[in-house]
């Protein structure tokens, strides 16, 4: 009698952040004594385009929750409040963070790209962001 191996239901994006999770618990537990100074510059460098790629995907789904307003279930009278409420995140913080998914959801997919690609850092898209905000209309 053979079994068969159901394929996990589990969204793409819920399953990539179990690996994630699981990559970074196991990299919390090892020492970094033993690398060469190349290895720890490459692990800093590779570190770099993990924190770009991983702010890439929460700014995409905290877009997609303010699109959905999913804040106001839990009594929360913005996507900002939400993130506050949900993270204890600072105010400010929340406040940037929707503004820069918007912004880069709506009108700066290159730096959205490049934000994903490891290429550029959240601090860099929002430099971007407020940038090309703060020109004069043409």
């Amino acid at each position: 009698m053979s079994q068969t191996v159901l394929p996990s239901l589990r969204h793409p994006l819920l399953a990539a952040m179990d690996a994630v999770g699981s990559g970074l618990t196991a990299a919390v537990d090892a020492d970094c004594w033993p690398l060469s100074d190349a290895e720890v510059g490459q692990l800093l460098d590779e570190i770099d385009v993990a924190e770009a790629r991983l702010a890439a995907v929460k700014l995409t789904a905290v877009a997609e929750a303010d699109r959905r307003g999913p804040g106001r279930a839990d009594g929360a009278p913005s996507t900002a409040g939400w993130l506050r409420q949900r993270h204890l995140t600072h105010p400010g913080a929340a406040a940037s963070t929707v503004a820069l998914a918007g912004a880069l959801d709506r009108h700066c997919q290159g730096t959205a790209a490049a934000l994903a690609g490891g290429r550029l850092s959240a601090g860099h898209a929002q430099v971007i962001v407020a940038t090309l905000a703060a020109l004069p209309p043409v």
